[in-house]
């Protein structure tokens, strides 16, 4: 019941800014979809964020880009069972920029 609630709950107020690392301009467009999608409500990243997704600290070297892709936007496709919703909708720009900056967490 914990999770559910957990995982249909709307986004704690303000934005949760994932850990504040220099990075490239092309990688930093990518952390700020991040962060405007709500992502860190349920994923951590360097210890920042929620705990009802994964944490994708270094998703980079457990997955490659067209894996993080396709599960973005549409994760029941990849996981069946996955409570997370699809990002089928997100600007094509957003979501490559998204998919390099977590491709770069190794």
């Amino acid at each position: 019941m914990l999770t559910y609630r957990g995982i249909t709950a709307p986004p704690p107020p303000g934005r949760v800014r994932a850990p504040a690392a220099a990075l490239p301009a092309e990688l930093e467009a990518g952390r700020e979809v991040f962060e405007t999608q709500g992502c860190a409500a349920c994923h951590q990243i360097g210890g920042v964020g929620g705990a009802a997704g994964p944490d994708l600290s270094k998703v980079g070297a457990a997955r490659d880009a067209a894996w993080l892709e396709r599960f973005i936007r549409e994760p029941q496709s990849v996981k069946p069972d996955s409570p997370m919703p699809p990002y089928g909708t997100l600007p094509a720009q957003q979501l490559e920029a998204l998919v390099r900056y977590l491709s770069s967490l190794k």
